[in-house]
């Protein structure tokens, strides 16, 4: 199959080199030739020797520099395959110099995507000493994309600062930096939270669609709280739990328009977590509000049953919000009414007052609330 495809690859070469320069219609040709090639890439088996025989037939017309993003990816696909040699090589090529062989050349003589793509690697396979060099360079890097010039981001933007999923370079760099400190900060001490944390906080401003930043945010402030609660200061930790809620809702809602329920469920019971735990005061109180409004209401149905399970919470702050969330559930999907009635029919220990204070207010906001189900619940709370 690959030999079928370096055919087919090589007859769209041809094609490519025999239009016409200067031609919008030639250019529009060449443009979707490209994105054929880069779509069909993507469902290719990631394998070393699959990628090396497609790029070698299309690095015929399309020069590594002007393919970066899937060049990298190759590079990243060698160090991961445990070919160092090759993937050093392959970054080199788009560098256009060896920064171990030329010190006299810095790292940022070469593009910004290419130099992350290659402290990546040094950080990779490097030791110990490697991986610290690699961290100061990428903050030399972070600053210098910061405070660039009006001129030289136009620059960036040009050739590239956009990186691979629509993701801002700026954000992958300050997403590295903030994981490789936390990696290199075994104690983490107070001053290396602070730093990991500004690092997490500039690249969701920097990404703000980007659940991955959220994510990451979310549960740095996670373990942080966590941390400061084991030693004893819940008054410290108490600051970072609506940072932590927050970035759970924005890591859901990113999820819930792109990879769906599945991939952001961990995230929805880490923040149940924090909700059931910490809802009471009114800082969380007031991110939860906030967030509501920022999820889907499908995303809460696969938790259905540990929402419910909290609804007869003895603190009142955190049963209200429980019922009001129950009440948004329910308006889109009915079938929440008739699992609350066969729970209150089928478990006696179950706090009766509290689920008939919702089906109450259920009524109130769904005009198909059939005149049995009504009977159902007049019973319920007369018994």
């Amino acid at each position: 199959m690959v030999r079928v495809q370096q055919l087919s690859e090589l007859e769209e070469v041809i094609d490519y080199c025999t239009l016409p320069m200067e031609s919008p219609i030639a250019d529009g040709r060449r443009e979707l030739i490209r994105n054929m090639w880069n779509e069909r890439i993507k469902g290719t088996k990631r394998n070393v020797e699959v990628w090396q025989a497609l790029l070698a037939v299309r690095e015929l017309v399309l020069p590594p520099n002007e393919d970066r993003d899937t060049w990298i990816k190759f590079a990243k696909l060698c160090w991961k395959s445990g070919r160092i040699s090759q993937a050093k090589s392959t970054l080199v090529k788009l560098l256009q110099f060896d920064p171990e062989s030329s010190p006299e050349l810095t790292l940022y003589h070469g593009h910004p995507q290419v130099v992350l793509a290659y402290l990546k690697y040094q950080y990779a396979v490097g030791d110990e000493l490697k991986r610290k060099d690699a961290f100061s360079r990428l903050q030399d890097l972070s600053v210098q994309i910061a405070t660039a010039t009006n001129s030289y981001s136009g620059m960036l933007v040009s050739h590239g600062a956009i990186s691979n999923a629509g993701v801002p370079l700026t954000a992958r760099v300050y997403l590295t930096l903030a994981s490789w400190k936390r990696a290199l900060s075994p104690g983490l001490d107070d001053d290396a939270i602070q730093e990991i944390l500004v690092s997490y906080k500039n690249a969701t401003l920097s990404a703000k669609d980007w659940g991955k930043a959220w994510h990451s945010w979310a549960l740095f402030n996670t373990e942080v709280m966590s941390r400061y609660t084991l030693r004893g200061r819940p008054d410290i930790a108490g600051k970072y739990v609506v940072a932590a809620v927050t970035g759970y809702f924005y890591s859901i809602a990113c999820a819930s328009t792109t990879k769906g329920v599945d991939d952001s469920l961990q995230d929805i019971l880490r923040l149940l977590t924090l909700w059931f735990n910490h809802g009471a005061t009114s800082e969380v109180q007031m991110a939860l509000e906030k967030g509501f409004t920022l999820v889907k209401i499908e995303m809460w149905l696969v938790v259905l049953p540990q929402i419910i399970a909290r609804i007869h919470s003895n603190n009142r702050i955190v049963r209200e919000l429980i019922q009001e969330l129950l009440v948004r559930i329910g308006k889109g999907h009915p079938q929440v009414r008739n699992f609350l009635l066969r729970l209150i029919n089928y478990d006696l220990d179950v706090q009766l007052e509290y689920l008939c204070c919702f089906l109450v207010k259920f009524t109130r906001f769904l005009h198909c609330y059939s005149d049995c189900h009504r009977i159902t619940v007049v019973a319920l709370i007369t018994k």
